[in-house]
């Protein structure tokens, strides 16, 4: 079976107080998934910066008990080598998997990111 997953991806921008980030900054500095804390999702080697969201028909999905709806989720992410900084933004990217068609991004169509 093909299933098309959500995803979402983190960036980082060390700024300077009072400076702005830029978008070419963030670009730069792509944090690398590392784990999927709670459903066990795997890194996939064509797109390391990617974390998969597993489908909404996963067996086993945590739900949030404090009133708020929908799924819980908790990932791991490194920084890049070298970024450091006392100021680092963190920039978070969801892409849904419905229709999406784009250069830049690619919704994964697999079964086997999921143990």
């Amino acid at each position: 079976m093909l299933i098309c997953l959500p995803t979402c991806f983190v960036q980082a921008c060390p700024i300077s107080p009072g400076e702005v980030a830029s978008q070419s900054c963030f670009d730069e500095h792509p944090l690398q998934f590392v784990a999927d804390n709670l459903y066990g999702a795997v890194p996939d080697p064509n797109f390391p910066e990617r974390a998969y969201l597993p489908p909404v028909n996963f067996n086993g999905l945590v739900y949030d008990s404090s009133g708020v709806h929908g799924s819980k989720y908790s990932h791991r992410f490194r920084l890049p080598q070298g970024l450091f900084g006392s100021n680092v933004l963190i920039q978070w990217h969801y892409i849904t998997a419905n229709g999406v068609s784009s250069n830049r991004i690619n919704v994964a169509c697999e079964s086997s990111l999921f143990l």
